[in-house]
C-alpha cells in the first residue's frame, strides 16, 4: 500500500507542502530581456487569467463566521496576529456575518491570512472561518 496521507508528504517534501496544502514557489518578477523597455502585452488568454488571479489587500474579509460571533472574540483572535489595526464586523439579519480585518501591510494580511484560513472558533457553527483578501482596503 502507498501512504498517502499530509503526513507522508511532509517527511518526503516538508518545504513545499504546508499545512496539508501543497506550495509551489512562485517568481516574484518576470525578467525582460534588457533590449525591450515596453511593458509586456498580454495574449488575450492571458489577460482572462490574470483577471482571475486574487488581488493581495491589507484588508482581509472574514466569512462563514457564527451568527452569535461577538466583536471581542474576533479580535481575541486576529489582535494576536502581527500589524493588526482594526475590525469591522458586518451583521445583518438573515444574512450570514463576515468582518474585514485591517492589518498595516500585506505581508502581516497574508501571515495572518495562512495562519488562521479553516480555523474553527467557539461561535463557529458550521466548520471554519474562511479568508479571503478585500477587494479594496478598509475606509477610513
Amino acid at each position: 500500500t502507498i501512504d498517502l496521507t499530509p503526513t507522508y508528504y511532509q517527511n518526503i517534501i516538508p518545504e513545499t507542502y504546508i499545512n496539508h496544502i501543497p506550495v509551489f514557489p512562485c517568481p516574484t518578477e518576470i525578467p525582460q530581456p534588457a533590449c525591450h523597455s515596453a511593458p509586456p502585452v498580454l495574449q488575450p488568454h492571458m489577460q482572462s487569467f490574470q483577471q482571475q488571479l486574487p488581488q493581495v489587500c491589507s484588508t482581509l474579509f472574514v466569512a462563514n463566521l457564527g451568527r452569535n460571533i461577538t466583536d471581542k472574540e474576533l479580535r481575541d483572535i486576529f489582535g494576536r496576529c502581527v500589524g493588526f489595526r482594526r475590525l469591522r464586523m458586518h451583521k445583518k439579519p438573515g444574512f450570514p456575518t463576515t468582518a474585514f480585518i485591517e492589518f498595516a501591510n500585506i505581508q502581516f494580511a497574508t501571515q495572518a491570512l495562512n495562519a488562521l484560513q479553516g480555523a474553527v472558533i467557539q461561535s463557529s457553527e458550521c466548520g471554519g472561518i474562511r479568508i479571503e483578501y478585500a477587494r479594496k482596503k478598509m475606509g477610513e
